[in-house]
């Protein structure tokens, strides 16, 4: 049965972007199988059939893909799928390119692009940065939650990574967003004037007096799932390598080529 959009309005209080997009999609009869009548590629003719679909859609990128017309859409929230030229077909999964034994993930390849463009948009100061002892030889930055026993444990271990040249830059994702008791901890460190020092309170399981100002927490969460971050820790390499779940220091010195100093 067709959703009404009064529905679709619902999956974007529950779901987020992504449900909204999927929902319109389907509802419109977009999301379709068969051979069809292929158009003139067009820029234009992409961003005004998603209009048609829901106004709400933003489109940040077409980009032509290695199949003759087949785009990769990637959208406002940093979802990435596909649409042929005309319009009538989407598909939304992972588009693999096959050389000999080797191939390569494509839509990976621009998820990372976009991760590392997103990343590099952060100004330091809106993170919570453990910098290398001396020369800094590789940067990580962590969504992390004040409440989550894996994050506490990595923390302990980012001394040796500090010792090794790693800066570690915190961000802040406190899971279940605004209604998880860590959300309002984490605004409390990002409004210290320690961060550093609150941060680790809090890591250790200590009670801090409520703080509230202007902070990046929220964006900070909602740049995390535009990301594909669903736990934590989840750390990004500056080139955008994800690396989900708790790795050891020495792992991580691995992962990122550096030998221990």
């Amino acid at each position: 049965m067709a959703k009404s959009p009064s529905c679709n309005r619902r999956l974007l209080a529950r779901g987020g972007y992504r449900a909204l997009l999927w929902s319109a999609l389907l509802w419109a009869g977009v999301v379709s199988a068969g051979p069809g009548a292929v158009e003139e590629a067009s820029d234009s003719a992409i961003r005004s059939r998603l209009q048609s679909i829901n106004a709400g859609i933003e489109v940040r990128q077409i980009i032509p893909t290695p199949l003759p017309s087949l785009y990769e859409v990637i959208s406002g929230a940093g979802d990435v799928f596909y649409m042929s030229a005309d319009g009538k077909y989407l598909l939304h999964g992972e588009m693999l390119q096959l050389d000999g034994q080797n191939g390569r993930n494509l839509t990976a390849q621009t998820r990372q692009r976009l991760a590392k463009e997103a990343l590099a948009r952060i100004a330091s100061e809106d993170t919570v940065v453990f910098p290398a002892v001396e020369q800094t030889r590789a940067v990580l930055y962590a969504f992390t939650d004040v409440d989550c026993g894996y994050c506490a444990k990595l923390h302990k271990e980012i001394p040796y990574l500090n010792d090794n040249g790693v800066e570690v830059r915190y961000l802040a994702f406190p899971r279940g967003g605004r209604k998880a008791p860590a959300f309002a901890k984490m605004v409390t460190a990002w409004c210290s004037k320690d961060r550093q020092q609150a941060l680790e309170a809090l890591k250790r399981g200590e009670s801090l007096s409520p703080q509230t100002c202007d902070n990046p927490v929220e964006s900070q969460y909602q740049l995390g799932l535009a990301l594909g971050v669903r736990g934590t820790p989840t750390l990004f390499t500056e080139e955008g390598v994800a690396i989900r779940g708790y790795r050891s220091a020495e792992d991580l010195l691995k992962m990122l080529n550096l030998e221990k100093t």
